[in-house]
């Protein structure tokens, strides 16, 4: 019989040995805690909304939720609801189909030691059975793929959320597993796509990510000063 794949969550200690000093972990107990502990930095997801980049949030909204002392939360959809539960699955089977360890970040909130303002909570950990190094494994539930998602690039603000997890993890590479949904695909079978994502071919954006995060942090949330409304390129 094939054994089971559980995936577990790290603890401490192996959270600490993996951080090699980089960051340090939040280990939180609830949503509203994981929430609460998101308002005092930039998470990963908030990246391309610093950037301008995001669909969903402007920097002006980011703003105001960074400035903001109550905890609040958009009403899960449809699509964000199947999406989490899908993660424990998809891990899974990553691990069964690569061979490698994999962990579970769900509720630990990781904070960047060199970068204070910059934190993460990672869908997966990936371990590579060869060296031991840990990786970050991002999870997307595909249910409607636009024309930026090719066999071989992610949507931009998929892109910048992974730089910003490899400057807070500061750890080498990362991997986006994307799965399209069977609603995408007309109700027919569903189908996967791997990212692969090299820190080293990727210094300079990352760098540069940081230093728009740094600005945004000091001037605009802790500075209170206002973002300036993006006007748009014609």
């Amino acid at each position: 019989m094939a054994k089971e794949i559980m995936i577990q969550r790290p603890d401490d200690a192996l959270l600490s040995a993996m951080s090699d000093g980089a960051f340090h972990a939040v280990r939180c107990d609830s949503r509203s805690g994981w929430l609460a502990q998101r308002l005092k930095s930039i998470g990963s997801s908030d990246a391309a909304a610093v950037m301008g980049r995001s669909p969903y949030m402007s920097e002006i909204d980011l703003w105001e939720k960074k400035r903001s002392s109550e905890i609040s939360e958009s009403e899960e959809n449809e699509d964000m609801r199947r999406g989490h539960a899908s993660e424990p699955l998809l891990l899974s089977l990553y691990s069964v189909e690569t061979g490698h360890g994999v962990l579970w970040g769900d509720g630990i909130v990781l904070r960047s030691k060199r970068m204070p303002f910059m934190s993460a909570t990672l869908d997966g950990i990936g371990v590579d059975p060869s060296t031991g190094e840990p990786y970050i494994i991002e999870v997307k539930s595909i249910s409607r793929k636009g024309d930026d998602w090719t066999e071989d690039s992610v949507p931009v603000h998929y892109y910048l959320q992974v730089l910003h997890q490899l400057s807070v993890t500061g750890w080498k590479k990362a991997v986006l597993l994307a799965r399209f949904c069977r609603t995408e695909c007309g109700g027919d079978s569903a189908y996967e796509r791997c990212y692969h994502f090299d820190r080293a071919d990727l210094e300079k954006e990352i760098s540069s990510l940081e230093k728009v995060e740094e600005k945004f942090w000091n001037e605009c949330v802790v500075g209170g000063i206002r973002p300036a409304v993006r006007v748009p390129e014609v």
